[in-house]
């Protein structure tokens, strides 16, 4: 898939998004589906919410979302955006509800099932209350919280949509006043069943491909790569700069992981990983012939300097696991390459890299090091990378960074003090 190509259905998607609201929106200006102005808002809001939520989820299945673009980073940016935003959907439905019907606070803590009005709208109280729990968690909490933590919470999604899409079938004023919006809304629940019945899928490994383990190598600096052979088939169509997400056991979690190296013919993938939290540290314990579950490709990273435009590297220790195969791909006498390490034996592929650029690589450490051609005992600064490139208009270059949160934001403060334009910037900045 091109860049083009990806540009063109992350339109269609934001199309389609902005038509599944249309009919409530439609009805909101027709006064004949409910006289009172406030309450037509009031459901308008909650429909928006819930619409939002779905979408939510859409985007969050990994499945389903390959399919649409690669650029899996932008998928969840969008997922993030709705799950935060969405808030102000849900909590004014039922606010406005109650102005309406003037009813007290406490009575949104209240559940009642003795019959079938009060059933339904607890139904939708319980899903209120589970959209605040994985809200709290996932926007005000989720620094202040354990990533497993915040996972656990964030599996109540599932029953909170579950209620959500309930609440409005028996008692919703606008639904029960339009076939063909009640109709809508049917479909939009079976979607939902789908989606859902997908992500299950995702789970049990359906979705994926299975992978053998056929070598493990320890580097220094708690860095090791894994080198894997596909059981069941070879991924097709990956790019440098791309990643996948790996599981090491049948029901593990998922995290992601950028292509080091990858062989087109024989499909065999190698990652670089760095022991950073308690997932890749038990990664690091893997045995050959460990067999290991892999999804992808994706992302779009790099995917601008799939060409022979100048370019320029800018990688922080584990960061240069998306720029090998960039570099022994795409890389001539206009690539550059500026590696940050703690130490020269921390520096990942070092060799093979000053095999393919030459005196365009340049290394960046901490410790103190003997004279060495192109070895630096600092950081990486603007004054240095005005130095090493002043022959040249440096926004004649594209510049690529990969590295840890704090790297890369050091990075492009360098960048823009030389004078290069945002434009001309890349960043890595997948997430899970």
């Amino acid at each position: 898939m091109t860049l083009l190509e990806s540009r063109k259905r992350k339109n269609l998607i934001l199309f389609f998004f902005a038509l599944s609201l249309s009919p409530f929106i439609y009805l909101f200006f027709d006064e004949s589906s409910l006289s009172n102005f406030w309450l037509r808002v009031a459901n308008l809001f909650g429909f928006i919410g819930a619409v939002l939520i779905i979408w939510q989820f859409i985007l969050g299945v990994r499945g389903f979302s390959k399919w649409l673009t690669h650029d899996y980073d932008w998928v969840i940016k969008i997922h993030t955006f709705l799950g935060i935003n969405s808030v102000l959907f849900i909590v004014l439905h039922p606010m406005m509800e109650f102005m309406v019907y003037q009813r007290e606070l406490n009575y949104l803590f209240e559940l009642n099932f003795s019959n079938t009005y009060e059933a339904y709208l607890s139904y939708g109280k319980i899903g209120f209350y589970l959209f605040l729990l994985v809200w709290l968690s996932s926007s005000i909490l989720r620094k202040a919280i354990k990533y497993r933590v915040w996972l656990y919470i964030h599996y109540f999604s599932y029953l909170m949509l579950f209620f959500i899409l309930l609440h409005p079938l028996k008692i919703g004023s606008i639904l029960q006043s339009n076939i063909l919006v009640y109709s809508y809304w049917i479909l939009i629940c079976i979607l939902a069943f789908l989606i859902i019945l997908l992500k299950i899928l995702d789970v049990f490994n359906i979705t994926n491909k299975r992978f053998t383990l056929i070598e493990i190598k320890n580097y220094p600096g708690d860095t090791f790569t894994l080198k894997y052979k596909p059981l069941d088939g070879k991924f097709t169509n990956i790019k440098p700069g791309q990643y996948f997400y790996i599981k090491n056991s049948f029901i593990s979690e998922a995290h992601p992981f950028s292509i080091l190296e990858f062989n087109e013919d024989t499909g065999e993938l190698t990652f670089g990983v760095k022991k950073l939290g308690k997932y890749s540290a038990g990664l690091s314990n893997s045995q050959v012939s460990d067999i290991h579950y892999l999804d992808g490709p994706f992302g779009e990273f790099t995917f601008e300097g799939h060409n022979s435009d100048p370019k320029v590297i800018l990688a922080g220790g584990i960061g240069i696991t998306p720029f090998y195969e960039l570099v022994s791909r795409f890389g001539d006498s206009n690539t550059y390459l500026f590696y940050a390490n703690k130490n020269i034996d921390s520096a990942l592929y070092r060799s093979k890299f000053k095999e393919l650029l030459g005196k365009n690589y340049f290394d960046f450490v901490i410790e103190k090091e003997g004279p060495k051609e192109n070895v630096f005992c600092e950081i990486i600064s603007s004054r240095k990378i005005k130095e090493l490139l002043n022959n040249y208009n440096l926004n004649e270059f594209k510049f690529f960074i990969c590295g840890s949160p704090g790297f890369t934001k050091a990075m492009i403060e360098c960048l823009k003090e030389v004078g290069v334009t945002r434009k001309n910037i890349y960043i890595e900045e997948f997430e899970y």
